[in-house]
């Protein structure tokens, strides 16, 4: 018999499921090669496939040695009763010569968004003799825009907001490693003020220095892997005229380039509780005494600005869910890195997702299945969300390589009850 766990998944990996009673036109024995493992894009019985076409696969099992498969049968249905009366209406293969068990494509009417469908395939060996069908499901994702009625969460508090919008202005001049560049940011301070100094570079960074006070430098390898992050300090300055000073020079290697570049960002926090952000109005020169400050060049395009690394930040919400559950799915996404959690307990079980792709191109979402999570009344879901791939320094070139901050969240949890109606 087709047997389904107590979420109405089919009950397929491992072991052939077999039918209790024989599918119209099926005839098989015991001394056929058995299909085992069914797959839907690689998958075992998975949520959210996103591929209208998906492909199908399984392997075979024998107790007779030199069993080999043939042809195959796939049928795909709306619903387990039309599979298991051999009445499929989405698609069916008909009986195919072949030995192929990977890469069969659907070829069936168009699948919707959200679609529970169940499938089976039949084998026959090479002397002829058929399989019990072996039956699994799979469920769509969201396959439409507009299916996402989420909006995007910024990942970041008032004051990294706006720093984020003040921005930096990089600006570049004339460079080699044989002789290093100096960059200038004067700036004035109406009252006494903390200071807190974001400093981003392309370049080996020599030495950093305000008014005559040298700053500590962090180390980053020039060879290591991936940008270095935005360097940062907090001062303690008093009111007046000040200058931030930077010695840099190209960082060696195969990518070297001509010039030398830097932003910065220093917000001061001043005793009234006021706040102001000075970013722009840099100065260069070479390392020849007695020469003039000039005006440095303001670089266009402008580089994505690699902000400091930031804690991972949690996020919490509350809903009510009403009696009588009849699934739910869970969708989310990331720029960045997510762990959900939902009354108490994680879902899912990876770790460091979202996985990593060219996120100036598509992000991945993943779909799971928190029926048995949720709980009459009231429910709570947090996330935990970090900086992951997409705004960590250890990705290509820099942090924020693959666009810009913040980081960003995304989640979508679909109710549906056993009347029909949905949340």
């Amino acid at each position: 018999m087709i047997r389904l766990n107590r979420r109405g998944f089919l009950l397929a990996a491992g072991t052939a499921a077999t039918v209790s009673a024989p599918i119209p036109g099926l005839a098989f024995t015991d001394q056929a090669v058995v299909p085992v493992h069914l797959t839907v894009a690689q998958l075992e019985q998975p949520l959210g496939i996103d591929d209208r076409q998906p492909t199908f696969g399984w392997q075979l099992q024998s107790s007779r040695p030199g069993a080999r498969q043939m042809s195959y049968r796939v049928r795909v249905a709306s619903s387990l009763a039309l599979l298991t009366e051999g009445r499929p209406d989405l698609w069916d293969s008909g009986r195919v010569e072949s030995s192929a068990t990977l890469g069969i494509v659907y070829g069936g009417k168009p699948l919707a968004s959200r679609q529970r469908c169940y499938w089976s395939v039949q084998c026959w060996d090479e002397q002829g003799r058929a399989s019990a069908p072996a039956a699994s499901s799979w469920e769509m994702g969201l396959l439409a825009a507009d299916d996402w009625q989420a909006q995007w969460l910024a990942v970041e508090n008032e004051v990294q907001r706006d720093d984020r919008d003040a921005g930096m202005e990089w600006v570049s001049a004339p460079a080699t490693q044989e002789r290093s560049r100096f960059f200038r940011l004067p700036f004035t301070l109406t009252e006494p003020a903390n200071v807190l100094v974001t400093l981003p570079a392309d370049g080996m960074v020599e030495a950093v220095r305000v008014d005559a006070s040298s700053l500590t430098l962090p180390f980053h390898h020039p060879n290591a892997f991936g940008g270095a992050p935005a360097s940062r300090w907090e001062l303690e300055l008093s009111a007046g005229e000040h200058e931030l000073v930077v010695q840099i020079r190209p960082a060696p290697g195969f990518a070297a380039k001509p010039y030398a570049a830097v932003a910065a960002q220093l917000r001061a926090t001043y005793a009234s509780g006021a706040t102001e952000r000075f970013s722009r109005g840099w100065q260069t020169r070479s390392g020849n005494k007695g020469e003039p400050w000039l005006p440095a060049e303001v670089m266009r395009p402008q580089p994505v600005t690699p902000w400091p690394p930031e804690p991972a930040r949690l996020f919490r919400t509350e809903f009510g869910v009403r009696h009588g559950v009849r699934r739910a799915r869970l969708y989310a996404t990331a720029l960045g890195a997510y762990e959900l959690h939902l009354n108490g307990r994680k879902v899912g079980d990876a770790v460091l997702q979202t996985e990593s792709v060219d996120f100036s191109k598509r992000t991945l979402y993943r779909t799971f299945d928190v029926t048995e999570q949720l709980r009459r009344g009231r429910n709570a879901l947090g996330v935990m969300v970090g900086d992951g791939w997409y705004g960590s320094y250890m990705a290509p070139w820099q942090r924020f390589a693959f666009g810009p901050a913040p980081v960003r969240f995304l989640c979508q949890l679909e109710v549906e009850y056993d009347d029909g109606s949905r949340d």
